[in-house]
Order: structure tokens, then sequence, then C-alpha cells
């Protein structure tokens, strides 16, 4: 959203910078506004793709379980379990005695509650 709200006046900026242009430098003043036409159709497919991805990364977060994730190398996936463990207690997600299941419970409500 951000991005919308600092892009949408730099574009018109840039527009009536090129207008201006053209109409100091030649008799083609009406020429700005087809190519700003032109130039705004592609600025506002490129803002609606931004809004596309982006929906659907939330989508995925808020699907988002630990246990679903794809390894590389399965044998890995206990070693990850672990680690994903040990960060929930050192940051004081869970209690240090918890099991790793409920780290892991805990990363899921964290991912689902912070990143969407």
């Amino acid at each position: 959203q951000a991005i919308v709200f600092v892009s949408c006046p730099l574009f018109f900026y840039i527009f009536n910078i090129g207008t201006l242009v053209l109409r100091a430098t030649s008799n083609l003043s009406l020429l700005g506004y087809p190519i700003g036409f032109v130039c705004g159709c592609g600025y506002m497919y490129v803002l609606r793709t931004l809004a596309r991805d982006r929906i659907l990364i939330q989508s995925g977060l808020s699907e988002f379980d630990v246990h679903d994730c794809i390894c590389f190398r399965e044998a890995d996936r206990p070693v990850v379990y672990r680690n994903i463990a040990t960060l929930m207690k050192a940051s004081c997600a869970v209690h240090r005695h918890a099991s790793e299941d409920e780290a892991l419970r805990a990363f899921n409500s964290l991912v689902h509650s912070i990143l969407p």
C-alpha cells in the first residue's frame, strides 16, 4: 500500500514533466496524453500484479503448517524441527521445557498471527 501512495504521485510528476518537455521542444504537445495513457495502463498492470501476488502470499501464509513444508533432504527434517523448537524456546514463545510438538504448534501460530 505504501508503494502505491508513493509511486502514484511520482508517476504523475514524471508524466507532467514529460508533457512539459514535449511542449517546449516540439509542436507535439498533445502526444503526451496518449503516451501517458499507455504508460498509465502499464503502471496499473504492474500494480495489479503486485496486489495479486500479495494476496497469494497472504493466503499461503494463512494455511501455513511447518509439517507440510518441503525439505530438500527428508533426513534434514528432524534437524529443522529441532532448530525451530530451540528458536521458540530461546525467544520465550514457549516454556523452555516444552515438547518439540508444542514448540512447532507455537511456531505455526506465530506465523499465522504475525506474517499475514
